[in-house]
Formats: C-alpha cells, sequence, structure tokens
C-alpha cells in the first residue's frame, strides 16, 4: 500500500468516525439549526469518505464491492426511490427537500454511498467494536446533556418538562438514546466476564434509560417494548439454558407489571415524576383514534390509491395531504407534510415499488443477521441485540419518520451486515496501471471540490442568509435592506428558495394585520410578498399551501381591486382541487367579508362547519361573520342552538375575544349591548374577559353612561395589564384623567 492508499484509508476512517458526531452539530447561524447543520455536515463528510474509498477501489482489489442481498435491496430501493422523483409530481422537491426535512433522493443516494464506504473499509470485528464505543461514548454525552437539561443543572434547548438535548425533537432524541441501549446491552452480554466493562456498560445502561425516559416519546417507548419482546421471544425459542429462558419470562411479567401499574396507578407519585409513564397513563384508546397521525394514515391510503406503482415522489405528501385532508384534523397543525408512518410514507412517495423495495432492505437485513448467527459469525449475545435493536427501530416507524440521524443508524447497521456476509481481499487481480494509479490523487481532489462546491456550499449560503434576513426585521432594517439581502438569497437559486419566501411573506401578512393603518412601507412591504409568493406558485403550482398564503397576501392588499380578483380566482381553484381542506373556505370567507359579500362568507364558513362535523373551533366563524355582517339576532340563535345541543355550559375566553373583536364594530350601542348580555351567561368568570370589558365601557359610554364606562375601563385594565396603555389613553380622550 502506497503512501497515497494510505492517507485514503485513514482519510474515510476517521471520517467514518466523524460521523457518528453527527447528531451533535447546531447550527444557530443557519435556518432550522437543528436540521441543517447536521445534514450538511453528514453531506460533506461522506462525499469526502465516498470518494477516498473509490479511490481506494480503483487502485486496490480488496476494496472494490462484493455482492450481498443486502447490497442489491438498498441499491434497488435507491434506484426505485430516485426514479418515483423522477416521475413524482414535484421532481425538484423530490430531489432537494428543504431545509426542515434535508431529506429528498440527495439524502438516499448520500446515504448508499456511506453504506458502500463504510461497508469496504471497516472491514474486521476490531474496527466495528471501536466504532461501536465511539458510537456508544457520543450517545453517553448526549444522555448527560438531557439529563442536565431535564434537572435544571443546565439550560438547554428543549422545553420546560420535556429536554432534546441537541436533536430540536423529542422523539429524534428518544429513538436515538432507545437504539443505542441496544447496542450497549449488545456488548454487555458479550464483555459479561470482564468486570470493568461489565460495570462500565450497566453504569452506561442505566444514564441512556434515564435520559430516555425524560423526552417521553410514547412512540419511541413502544418500540422499546417491541425490541425487549423480540429479543424476549428469540431467547424462548432457541435458548437452551434454563436460566435465559427464566429471565426473558421475568423480563415479560415485569414489563406486563409495569404497564398495569402505570395505567391502575396514574396519580402515584412515580408515575408522576416520569415523564414518559405520565405520557402513557394519560393516553386512552379514545385518544388514540383521536390522534391527527391516524387520520392522517386514511389520506395516506386514499393517495397511494390514486398513484399506486411509483407514488407521488419523495418528500411530496404536502400535495395529497391538501387533496384528501380529512376535515376533522382542522385544529391541529395546517399542514403535515409526512405521513407520520414510514411504511406508509414510502407507499405514497414511491407506490408498491418503493414499497416493496424499502421492505426488502429489512428482510434481507434481518435474514443476513439469521446466517450470520447460524455460521457464528457473530455471537448469540450480538445477534439478539442487534434483533432486538432492529424491531424497536421498525415498530417506532410505525409512529414517526426518520431523520438523518436514524438513517445513519440505519445504513451503519446494513453496512455491518454487510462487511460479515462477504469475503473481503482479492484473487489474482493486477494492480491499476500506473498511468491509472497517478492520475487517482488529482481525481479524488478535484471530485471532492466539485462535490462539496456544487451539492453543498451555495445551499449553506441560503440557510445562513435565510437567518440574515429574519434577524433584519427583528433589528427593524428598512424595506429596502432587507429586500436586497433576500434577494441575494433568492439569487443562488437553491431548495431554500421556498422556505425564504414563504417566511417573508408570513411575516408580511402579520405585519400587515397588525398594523393600525396602511401606509408607504406597509404597501411596499406587502407588494414584496406578493411577487415573490407569485415566484413561489409559478415555481410549485402543484403546492396548495403557497396559493392561500398568496390569496391572503392578495386580500390583505386590496381586497376589493384586482389583488381581490386573484385572491378570488386562487380560492375557487383552492376550493376545487381540495374540496375537505378546512382553510380554504375560512380564507375565502375572510375575503368575502373584506368585499361586503356577508352573504357568500356566511355560506362558505358554514360549509366548512358542516363537513367537518360540526366542530366546535369552526363555530365561532360562523358566529363572526353574522356579528361583522351585524346580525346579532341570528349570531345568538345560532350560539343558542350549539350550546343546547353540546351541552356547553361555558365559552372559552379566546371565543368571547373573538366574537368581541366584531361586536365593537357594530355602530348601534343597543344591539351590542344585548348581544354581551347574552354572552355573559356563558363567561368563565363572572366579570368576563378584560376585552369583554372594553367593549362594554365604549358601549356604556355610547348610551350616556360615562360612569359605568370608566369603571370597565378600568377593570379590564385590572383583569389585563396589558391593555393599560390603551385603557389610559381612552380615558384621556374622553376626560377621565
Amino acid at each position: 500500500m502506497n503512501s497515497y492508499e494510505s492517507f485514503a484509508k485513514w482519510v474515510a476512517y476517521i471520517g467514518l468516525g466523524l460521523l457518528l458526531l453527527t447528531p451533535l452539530i447546531v447550527t444557530q447561524s443557519m435556518y432550522f439549526p437543528f436540521i441543517t447543520g447536521k445534514n450538511f455536515f453528514f453531506r460533506i463528510i461522506t462525499e469526502i469518505v465516498f470518494v477516498a474509498w473509490v479511490s481506494l477501489a480503483v487502485l486496490d482489489a480488496s476494496f472494490r464491492p462484493r455482492k450481498s442481498i443486502v447490497l442489491y435491496a438498498f441499491g434497488a430501493f435507491v434506484g426505485i426511490a430516485t426514479l418515483a422523483g423522477i416521475l413524482g409530481v414535484n421532481p425538484y422537491q423530490s430531489f432537494w427537500s428543504n431545509f426542515e426535512r434535508m431529506e429528498g433522493t440527495i439524502t438516499y443516494l448520500h446515504l448508499f454511498a456511506l453504506f458502500l464506504t463504510a461497508a469496504h473499509i471497516l472491514k474486521s470485528k476490531t474496527d466495528w467494536l471501536r466504532f461501536a464505543y465511539v458510537s456508544i461514548g457520543v450517545a453517553t454525552f448526549i444522555a448527560l446533556f438531557t439529563l442536565a437539561e431535564g434537572f435544571d443543572v443546565m439550560k438547554g434547548y428543549g422545553t420546560e418538562n420535556r429536554p432534546f438535548a441537541t436533536f430540536g425533537n423529542f422523539i429524534y432524541l428518544a429513538v436515538y438514546l432507545m437504539t443505542h441501549m441496544f447496542v450497549v446491552g449488545g456488548l454487555l452480554a458479550s464483555e459479561w466476564k470482564n468486570q470493568l466493562k461489565r460495570w462500565t456498560l450497566i453504569t452506561l445502561e442505566l444514564v441512556l434509560l434515564g435520559a430516555f425516559l425524560l423526552p417521553a416519546s410514547r412512540g419511541a417507548f413502544v418500540g422499546l417494548l417491541a425490541g425487549v419482546g423480540t429479543m424476549t421471544m428469540l431467547v424462548l425459542i432457541f435458548s437452551k439454558q434454563k436460566i435465559l429462558r427464566y429471565g426473558a419470562l421475568a423480563a415479560v411479567i415485569a414489563g406486563i407489571a409495569l404497564l398495569t401499574g402505570i395505567k391502575a396507578y396514574p396519580q402515584s407519585a412515580v408515575v408522576r415524576s416520569v415523564p414518559l409513564f405520565n405520557r402513557v397513563a394519560g393516553t386512552s384508546f379514545t385518544d388514540i383514534q383521536n390522534q391527527p397521525r391516524i387520520k392522517i394514515w386514511g389520506m395516506a391510503i386514499e393517495a397511494a390509491r390514486e398513484r399506486p406503482v411509483l407514488g407521488w415522489g419523495p418528500d411530496t405528501f404536502i400535495v395529497p395531504f391538501a387533496k384528501y385532508y380529512n376535515p376533522t384534523l382542522y385544529g391541529n397543525e395546517p399542514w403535515f407534510d409526512r405521513t407520520h408512518n414510514v411504511f406508509l410514507e414510502w407507499l405514497v412517495d414511491a407506490g408498491i415499488l418503493g414499497f416493496i423495495a424499502f421492505l426488502s432492505i429489512h428482510v434481507a437485513a434481518l435474514y443476513t443477521l439469521w446466517r450470520l448467527w447460524k455460521k457464528r459469525v457473530i455471537s448469540s449475545a450480538v445477534a439478539l441485540a442487534f434483533a432486538g435493536g432492529y424491531g424497536a427501530y421498525l415498530m417506532q416507524n410505525f409512529f414517526v419518520f426518520d431523520s438523518i440521524t436514524t438513517y445513519l443508524t440505519l445504513a451503519f447497521a446494513l453496512a455491518f451486515l454487510h462487511t460479515f456476509s462477504v469475503e473481503h481481499g482479492s484473487k489474482n487481480i493486477k494492480p491499476a496501471e500506473p498511468a491509472i494509479a497517478s492520475m487517482v490523487p488529482a481525481g479524488a481532489l478535484v471530485s471532492v471540490v466539485l462535490l462539496v462546491l456544487f451539492l453543498n456550499v451555495r445551499p449553506i449560503q441560503a440557510a445562513t442568509g435565510t437567518i440574515d434576513v429574519l434577524q433584519f426585521f427583528q433589528q427593524q432594517k428598512t424595506l429596502e435592506e432587507i429586500a436586497t439581502r433576500m434577494n441575494e438569497v433568492l439569487a443562488l437559486n437553491t431548495f431554500g428558495s421556498r422556505e425564504l419566501r414563504e417566511r417573508f411573506g408570513i411575516i408580511a401578512m402579520e405585519l400587515s394585520l397588525r398594523s393600525s393603518e396602511r401606509n408607504d412601507v406597509t404597501n411596499k412591504l406587502l407588494a414584496e410578498a406578493v411577487a415573490k409568493m407569485e415566484e413561489q406558485v409559478a415555481a410549485e403550482p402543484q403546492v396548495l399551501k403557497n396559493r392561500l398564503l398568496l390569496g391572503r397576501l392578495l386580500a390583505i392588499q386590496d381586497s376589493r381591486g384586482a389583488a381581490g380578483d386573484r385572491a378570488d380566482e386562487l380560492y375557487k381553484a383552492a376550493i376545487t382541487e381540495a374540496p375537505g381542506y378546512i382553510q380554504n373556505y375560512l380564507s375565502y370567507a375572510e375575503l368575502q367579508l373584506a368585499r361586503e359579500k356577508n352573504v357568500e362568507a356566511l355560506a362558505l364558513v358554514t360549509t366548512a362547519y358542516d363537513i367537518s362535523g360540526r366542530m366546535r373551533s369552526l363555530m365561532a366563524p360562523i358566529v363572526n361573520v353574522l356579528l361583522q355582517a351585524q346580525d346579532t339576532q341570528s349570531a345568538q340563535l345560532f350560539l343558542e342552538t350549539y350550546i343546547a345541543e353540546h351541552g356547553i355550559t361555558k365559552l372559552n375566553n379566546e371565543e368571547i375575544d373573538s366574537f368581541m373583536q366584531r361586536v365593537m364594530r357594530i355602530p348601534e350601542p343597543n344591539k351590542r349591548l344585548l348581544f354581551m348580555q347574552f354572552i355573559t351567561k356563558y363567561t368563565v368568570s363572572p366579570d368576563g374577559t378584560a376585552y369583554m370589558n372594553l367593549v362594554l365601557a365604549q358601549t356604556s359610554l355610547d348610551l350616556g353612561n360615562k360612569q359605568a364606562a370608566i369603571e370597565f375601563a378600568k377593570k379590564a385594565k385590572q383583569m389585563n395589564p396589558e391593555f393599560t396603555q390603551t385603557v389610559d389613553e381612552w380615558l384621556k380622550s374622553i376626560g377621565a384623567q
């Protein structure tokens, strides 16, 4: 092995080790800091190690790919996923994905490249053992970080009750810790006779378990139970040692006792003090039935029926999500771009061919594991832990979707199986020609530079530039400065453009709605946002989300002019395309109200109310439309009917305040007063809400009762100190201060 080959081997070896640090990466300077940094790190390191491996394979036949069913299955899956993207509804999105997910065909190609590299660089048990210990070391650090965050020893990134360490998501953290619990378990069983290693690994297992409980991921918990259950079943079936079989039975009994205790004593100190147990205790069958992801599964099946062979293309679920939207989902997140079930994800994204290819990877992996165990290539302890971890991974995939950390784990696991299922080395193969060998180092360097530049540099600039634009808003820079920076980022022409345009549009909409009156700055901001969203709609006409945002911006910009006409067209088309998507009707109703078409607006919100199954969250929009039309009698009648039918005793403050915003605009004070007297019967507090007291203050003043007006205004300020300035200015305007 010459000096370059030695160098390339070390580059690949060290690079593979560095990839284990991926979960630690958080880049605050980039958009979606928990996602983009990890993925760019993964891609760049993978590109480097892949080129290093390819150059080694050219020079030395012992590094060249060996045949295995795992390699064939993984390769076929990536090929089908790529074809599905090319023939899908949005090939650009399918290939590049976006900053929020950083998935797409480009990620699957990188994962396959990583698999090939790891499978032919890490050739010995010693290599993989070292690799496992490094991974455990990283996982232990993350577990300690999680514990410190969870017990307020240090301030982390998570919420007050659920830490997520460096992952940005509770589930991703829990699955990562769960996976490493099986890795540690396998090593523990293998090294049981070594006292130092035994107690060290037991300690690490307890640390991982303690950290695992804090993110409180029920999906990962189900996965853990499935993994332990898989191991237990295998021991009962194959083990001839009574002590192991008894231990497996004890594990089953302990698991049943744990679940029974959690459900039977939900208010016990232990259950309430452990976040995971507390969440499990609060889960009922009804809760499961009403889970948004369960409803999304039904939508996914409908989508798969429409495009059964190769699906819609990777990373495009947001398109059929709108088309097959289940109206009873209204009130949850407005947009889901994942099915929250990996198996259904691939059925939708790549059709039955992609689904079969995805399953074939796991069938090939488990078959290979079986063969390796039968041939005694790997020990029973390692095989058992591997099977348990794999079972846990597959089970939790029913409730969530993969991220770069789970993908990395899977790629390395497949590489491990491939490594030990083939014979490494070469027989009677001539070395590379000297002329070719001399070109390999330069070719490798050029390849790395081109890959990194073409695939990563501009997207990284876009991710940091997007943060700049958002910070410019916070720093209250001029619109010209913001627009200039935004156009610089858009000029990079990356897959991040869509998110920048969307975010800019949302901010423009929010600032315009908060503005008490329109001015030149607001008008220019809206015009810029409309122009950018028009660009995005032209680039992705199939994505309803873009068109709805554009419609809202147009309606705010000029509801009665040409902009309003364009918004009208967008909403009509949206309802035709996605008749079940509730927000279509509500957004269109807002436009109709702005155009003083109250009858049409009422028809739209009533339709939304009916197709949703008369959800309470859609009761308020109907009342608000009636109030905006100043038809307080109809609003009261509708409320009385709804309240009687659903046995409601109190309205929540958010509902009441939304009514008050419309009531305040009714010019006749008597109408206002009568409606508020009716509402008072259903307020949580006898004094109503702070906003309600503001309306009562103005109404009392309009009716000539200045003293009552003053009292109501002071009560509003007392109930909500945020109204202090508003109330003081109002009191001053009426000569009461």
